[in-house]
């Protein structure tokens, strides 16, 4: 008879040690499961119009929140829900306490993705086609300042200590960071 490597390998495991790890995944995803109950997830499409929201009790959407356009990015902060959307140069702030636009922040071109400093209380909001990083304060909900850069940047990355953006620059191909 002909056996696999793959079969071989597996025939002589010690049933203990596939036991065991069974044993770690199951602890692990009761973790998780913990770590998720009595959580709400805010979850947008892409293609739709209205940002789902489930309880971690259910498998489907408890309701949804109507947009006006499709949201492209979503970002949690405090009581807030940061949005963007698909073509469109605005930004809204939704409480998530009552669901209300608490701000809608205006740029002079279409904001992307969005990373959050929760220590400094920042948000980093891209903009590919004006290539700029937006610095908003969630404090005062204002435009600290916009970092105009060479390209344009997408998939954002704030640096653990907070002191660097990296970024991918669809123009030269790169990978670049600002400080």
């Amino acid at each position: 008879s002909c056996e696999t490597p793959e079969m071989t390998y597996k025939k002589d495991i010690p049933k203990t040690i596939l036991t065991y790890k069974l044993k770690i995944i199951n602890m692990a995803e009761k973790q998780t499961l913990e770590q998720l109950k009595d959580k709400t997830f805010y979850v947008a499409t892409g293609y739709s119009k209205n940002i789902q929201v489930i309880n971690s009790e259910n498998k489907s959407p408890s309701y949804v929140l109507a947009q006006k356009n499709v949201p492209n990015c979503i970002k949690a902060f405090d009581n807030l829900l940061l949005v963007t959307f698909f073509q469109d140069k605005t930004m809204n702030i939704v409480s998530l306490l009552d669901e209300q636009l608490v701000k809608r922040m205006e740029f002079e071109t279409n904001p992307d993705e969005i990373i959050v400093d929760y220590d400094k209380k920042i948000a980093y909001v891209s903009s590919p086609e004006g290539a700029s990083i937006y610095v908003i304060n969630l404090e005062t909900m204002t435009l600290s300042k916009q970092i105009k850069i060479n390209g344009m940047c997408e998939k954002l990355t704030l640096s653990e200590d907070g002191t660097k953006i990296f970024y991918f620059d669809k123009k030269t191909i790169s990978t670049i960071y600002n400080v």
